[in-house]
């Protein structure tokens, strides 16, 4: 099955089909499980963590909603057929015949996209869901698209306690010359600057739009 650690299928479908008649599980120190991915055996308490896979496969326990980049925006519910008209490249066809696979009667597939937001380096431009009364279960992407806030930086106006905190004693003489409209931001570097090593984030006092005085509070 198509999974999130294959290179053409890299945050594909997450869907694990229950395993019939299963032994329980002894979750002492010294037992071992087989990892549902590949069946290497690990850990009873690598198991618990990863939600049954070992390390190295550790991501598939991911939840599909969470690799998407954002919150998803659902279109209306189509039938079989009319998502198979929707999507018609090979792959995607494919994938679908496995979603098909695991529908039950009263589940729905829908398109979706996701609306740019957090710091994912890619957003999900087009998928399809699939949806079990209101909670979507599993799903595939078929388009992405860079996340535009993912090379953005960031800024949040804060209260004077806070800024006055992170200034510390140099705080009582520049509060001496603010000028009318002075604003309290908090301000990070794009997550793409994080990713690189070279993000930074700190305080700084606007006025007229540019930092006047800025104190770095973090770097990497």
């Amino acid at each position: 099955m198509p999974c999130s650690n294959n290179p053409v299928w890299k945050h594909g479908l997450f869907y694990h089909a229950p395993i019939a008649e299963a032994a329980p599980i002894d979750h002492s120190d010294s037992t071992r499980v087989p990892c549902l991915y590949c069946g290497a055996m690990m850990l009873s308490n690598t198991a618990k963590r990863t939600g049954g896979f070992c390390m190295p496969h550790s991501g598939h326990a991911a939840n599909f909603l969470d690799t998407l980049g954002g919150s998803p925006v659902y279109e209306e519910a189509l039938s079989q057929a009319k998502i198979i008209d929707a999507l018609i490249n090979r792959e995607s066809k494919l994938a679908l015949g496995v979603l098909f696979s695991i529908m039950e009667p009263s589940d729905t597939l829908r398109l979706f996209s996701v609306k740019p937001q957090g710091a994912a380096p890619l957003i999900a431009a087009r998928g399809v869901a699939l949806l079990r009364g209101d909670h979507c279960i599993t799903g595939f992407v078929t388009e992405w698209r860079p996340n535009p806030g993912y090379s953005s930086d960031q800024e949040f106006i804060c209260d004077e306690p806070e800024i006055a905190g992170a200034f510390g004693d140099e705080w009582a003489a520049i509060k001496s010359e603010l000028p009318a409209g002075a604003e309290f931001v908090r301000f990070s570097t794009s997550p793409r600057s994080w990713a690189s090593l070279c993000g930074r984030a700190g305080y700084a006092v606007k006025v007229n739009g540019e930092y006047r005085w800025h104190v770095i509070t973090t770097l990497n």
